[in-house]
């Protein structure tokens, strides 16, 4: 099996993918995986750690659990903040899920902001996909 997740938006088709899980150590504590964002002319990606990472498939089903929307910001991230992500939700149905991405341990100053829009419709399919690639490592 494959342990990819592609999520693309339904506005604009930029695509956030998660793919290339690795064990980092001999006990398997956790893993390193490649974050992958295409936008436009754009493709940027970093190697983020699930290590002591929220359940990412835990964060997408509170979402499509709430699919009629909330208030504020959900937010997810990895320990070093490679990776995050922020949803928001509106009245009608869409979901704007915010990425951002950068090099963890260098000097190298260059980050990737940018956002997808899910329908909330999606969002239970996309819950049940991370789900099933996840592996929570906390």
């Amino acid at each position: 099996m494959t342990r990819e997740i592609a999520i693309r938006s339904s506005r604009d088709g930029v695509t956030l993918t998660l793919s290339n899980f690795a064990p980092e150590d001999p006990s398997h504590v956790s893993e390193s995986f490649l974050v992958e964002v295409k936008a436009y002319d754009v493709r940027a990606e970093i190697r983020a750690s699930t290590y002591m990472a929220p359940d990412l498939g835990q964060f997408f089903a509170s979402l499509a659990r709430d699919w009629r929307g909330w208030r504020g910001e959900r937010k997810w991230g990895t320990l070093e903040n490679e990776f995050e992500l922020v949803a928001t939700a509106d009245t009608v149905g869409h979901v704007r899920l915010g990425y951002a991405i950068r090099p963890p341990f260098t000097d190298l100053h260059w980050e990737l902001r940018g956002a997808l829009e899910l329908e909330a419709g999606g969002l239970e399919a996309i819950a049940a996909e991370v789900a099933s690639v996840w592996r929570n490592s906390a």
